[in-house]
């Protein structure tokens, strides 16, 4: 009785090992992996400005590129002349980076000077003879063309000099 004792009593402590042994060998085995990660975004590479190698299209008018930023405009009109434009080349050198175009009036004529002129159009075309409106982004080192036309409303009895006015170019960039 003794030995069917220890002899059921090993067949457990067998039976137990056996047991923890199997449990082990196909237990679950969990890997993590944790980290962070960092961006840092760059106007560097984010360049659009005047073509100042251009030669500006015009008409009763005269351009001038100061700058990549800034250009010149003078318009000479009168009662034969109503109309006077420039054509202004923008280049988006960016090499990755599209570039949303938008162009606004900051400064119109004064109000002595409104009644006299006004600006018709401050717009962008894709050639620079702009008969095809442009729209929607400046591809990374696409071109685009600004026309700016000031037109005469009517003839003054007196000369009208240095009538000052400012239009912007917004450029901003997107990824596509």
């Amino acid at each position: 009785m003794r030995i069917q004792r220890t002899f059921t009593f090993m067949a457990v402590i067998i039976a137990i090992l056996f047991l923890g042994i199997g449990y082990a060998a196909i237990s679950n085995v969990t890997l993590n992996v944790s980290g962070t990660a960092n961006v840092t975004s760059s106007n560097d590479d984010f360049h659009v400005g005047f073509v100042t190698t251009h030669s500006i299209g015009t008409s009763n008018a005269t351009g001038a590129y100061s700058t990549e930023t800034a250009a010149t405009m003078t318009v000479n009109l009168d009662s034969t002349k109503s109309t006077g434009y420039a054509i202004f080349k923008v280049k988006n050198s960016s090499s990755s980076l599209y570039a949303g175009l938008s162009s606004a009036i900051l400064n119109n004529f004064s109000s002595e000077n409104s009644s006299y002129l006004e600006i018709t159009e401050n717009s962008f075309y894709t050639n620079e003879a702009c008969t095809t409106a442009f729209s929607g982004s400046l591809a990374p080192q696409g071109e685009a063309f600004l026309k700016v036309t000031v037109h005469l409303k009517k003839v003054p009895l007196n000369d009208i000099s240095n009538a000052s006015f400012k239009v912007t170019v917004t450029a901003t960039p997107s990824e596509s």
